[in-house]
């Protein structure tokens, strides 16, 4: 290897126990400028401890599985290069560092405009079971690009999903009035959307643009877009705090998200009554959309209900853990509407 650039930042802490660690890798040799763009942002978002990996000057040498391994999440970031990434081994063979990396339960963060075409050339074409781009990225059909689709037009923004948490914007647009070569994909079922082609007139208009993927143990987060295009940079730093929240924190509330726990009323407004055979020494955990906690309680006496007021949470959604000596045995969704 020739040459590994790790640039650190000042360290801020994700909880109060620990630092996630997170490794930026280059793989864009085409425009340099959008590269340090991005990594200027990054530095100045809520993430700022980080290292960075270039490829370029790396002898085109990929990061090892092992040290991949050592960060919570991985930024492969293409920008708008599209020939003869290293994301891929040869043709549309997955690296197989990157595989191993994933595989290992670890968040893979895939961005770039031309990532797909670099595989697979022009659209539509259609995935199946087995294939990396199938099962880890979730992607059912990569269906079109921008530009090259919609009459030379570009894609004026994204929107985002109907789904997707709200402290991603609403909608992104560009420093250019288009941009070009966004690529629009159909999902696996099960793949949560975050960002769609818009507006509602565009041609290509509800075609994916990033999305969350979640098979088994595979965690992997793609965005068809080069955010250091994204207009201003506020709203750069605000991508980038609001996309790591989801893959560092959500996590957390996926974990969550069987319900076995009984919530009565929900939605509500004022007191929630959990029933459940609850026993002295229980504690009670309240986590917001984006996995924070918000609240806590500690049952004092063996009881088969237990109220919980809503009055000081915000409307939304919240997910509910109950633990016994440190292990969950309930969890549930509340949803609070003031």
């Amino acid at each position: 290897m020739k040459k590994l650039i790790f640039s650190l930042f000042i360290c801020l802490l994700i909880n109060a126990s620990s630092a996630q660690k997170i490794l930026f890798v280059n793989d864009n040799d085409d425009i340099v400028a959008n590269s340090d763009t991005l990594i200027n942002s990054l530095g100045r978002s809520k993430y700022k401890t980080f290292d960075h990996y270039n490829i370029a000057d790396s002898a085109g040498i990929i990061p090892s599985a092992a040290l991949m391994i050592k960060y919570d999440v991985v930024i492969w970031y293409s920008s708008t290069d599209g020939v003869g990434l290293r994301f891929w081994k040869d043709s549309s063979a997955i690296n197989p560092n990157i595989k191993a990396f994933v595989d290992a339960g670890k968040s893979l963060w895939i961005i770039g405009q031309d990532v797909l075409y670099d595989a697979y050339g022009k659209a539509p074409l259609a995935f199946k079971p087995g294939d990396f781009t199938h099962d880890y990225m979730g992607i059912l059909a990569y269906e079109n690009q921008s530009k090259s689709d919609d009459g030379d037009l570009g894609v004026a923004q994204l929107d985002r999903s109907a789904s997707a948490p709200t402290n991603f914007a609403t909608k992104l647009d560009w420093i250019f009035s288009t941009l070009w070569y966004v690529d629009g994909c159909t999902l696996r079922n099960g793949v949560e959307s975050i960002y769609k082609m818009g507006p509602s007139g565009y041609i290509l208009a509800g075609y994916d643009a990033m999305f969350y993927s979640k098979l088994q143990n595979k965690k992997v987060m793609s965005s068809l877009f080069d955010p250091a295009l994204i207009k201003t940079p506020a709203q750069r730093v605000a991508f980038l705090n609001a996309s790591l929240d989801y893959l560092l924190l959500m996590a957390k509330v996926r974990e969550l998200s069987i319900s076995n726990l009984k919530i009565v009323p929900n939605p509500s407004n004022q007191i929630a009554v959990m029933f459940g055979d609850f026993q002295q020494g229980d504690e009670i955990y309240v986590y917001n959309a984006l996995g924070a906690m918000v609240k806590s309680m500690h049952i004092d006496n063996k009881v088969k209900n237990h109220s919980l007021n809503v009055q000081d949470l915000a409307t939304g959604q919240y997910f509910i853990q109950v633990t016994r000596n440190a292990s969950a045995i309930y969890a549930g969704k509340l949803t609070v509407q003031l």
